[in-house]
């Protein structure tokens, strides 16, 4: 599919240079998993709630 890698990346990157370093591949999957979705989660969700302060934060100065 296209456009996947970019999809994932949030989660990708937690996993790469947060989680990784922690665990090694002994860890199940289902632990594993967790922490993709937790990171792709949260990592998204941080970014559009920047996202979304940023807009406001123009919005307003357009206004004034």
């Amino acid at each position: 599919m296209p456009g996947v890698q970019l999809i994932l990346l949030p989660g990708n990157l937690t996993l790469k240079y947060f989680w990784h370093p922690l665990f090694t591949e002994e860890v199940n999957f289902w632990p594993k998993l967790l922490m993709l979705m937790l990171g792709q989660f949260f990592v998204s969700a941080v970014s559009a709630a920047i996202a979304a302060v940023l807009l406001q934060v123009i919005k307003g100065k357009q206004r004034a």
